[in-house]
């Protein structure tokens, strides 16, 4: 494999997956070189699957602060929705 990008395309992740990681990539050269190396050490698919997945877990994507924002609004508005629910009846 020629890249990194190359050897990402090659293992079955998920689209979204492979987009959120090939972004944070562009963004950070050294990461990205490590990984490349990493990648290109002697080791079964499965290893440098998991590899790519535990690494998947480390990377903080506007997914994950979507989800952040929507657990914090629903756990504000609640108590509102309760209460409302509450006094009306």
């Amino acid at each position: 494999m020629s890249n990194i990008y190359e050897v990402i395309d090659s293992f079955g992740i998920k689209e979204a997956q492979k987009n959120k990681l090939k972004i944070y990539l562009m963004k950070n050269r050294e990461v990205r070189e490590e990984l490349f190396l990493a990648l290109q050490s002697p080791q079964t698919k499965e290893s440098k699957m998991s590899l790519l997945e535990d690494f998947l877990k480390t990377i903080p994507g506007m997914l994950d602060k979507i989800f952040a924002v929507t657990t914090v609004c629903d756990a504000m508005t609640k108590p509102f929705f309760v209460l409302y629910h509450v006094l009306m009846v």
